[in-house]
């Protein structure tokens, strides 16, 4: 169970009209679960027009947060070599779990760490930037079938499902 460890307003004033999420009219056509399911599968929403715009400004917002605090924004490859999987115990632990681009031997990148793990391997680093610090914000897509393809839903399945679990872009 959750601990509610924050609230503002009034819960109990909630309006016998209120309605959720998925009851309001406007929200299928910009949570559009219908065309997702049929572009990708169930629980893969398209955002259109006001909430895509939601979704970009939020990760924006974090980016920025977190390019103030200090962290530097990199965008790695989404394909790595099979020597930077093994490289972060990807392979052969979680082959089956990763998709394979067999005609050039490339992985599609299951979270952003494999890159960026292997941003310094097999390299020698001058002692005088030691210790070092590297802090780096990343935005990207996690490509992996969890659970071995089991689908973890984040709404009742019941609804269609808002998504599968998906890593921060």
């Amino acid at each position: 169970d959750n601990v509610v460890y924050k609230t503002w307003g009034d819960i109990s004033s909630l309006s016998d009209n209120a309605l959720a999420h998925h009851d309001i009219p406007w929200f299928n056509h910009y949570v559009d679960l219908e065309r997702g399911a049929k572009i990708t599968g169930a629980g893969w929403p398209v955002f259109r027009g006001q909430m895509a715009r939601l979704v970009r400004a939020l990760l924006e917002f974090f980016l920025e947060q977190n390019t103030r605090a200090g962290f530097e924004e990199m965008h790695p490859p989404l394909c790595v070599n099979a020597a930077s999987a093994t490289a972060t115990g990807q392979l052969p632990d979680k082959e089956g779990q990763m998709y394979h681009a067999t005609g050039d031997d490339f992985y599609l990148i299951p979270t952003a760490e494999v890159p960026v793990t292997n941003f310094y391997r097999d390299e020698v680093l001058d002692s005088g930037i030691l210790p070092l610090k590297a802090f780096f914000l990343l935005r990207n897509r996690c490509r992996r079938d969890l659970c071995g393809g089991r689908i973890f839903r984040t709404q009742r399945q019941s609804r269609g499902g808002v998504g599968r679990l998906r890593l921060p872009d």
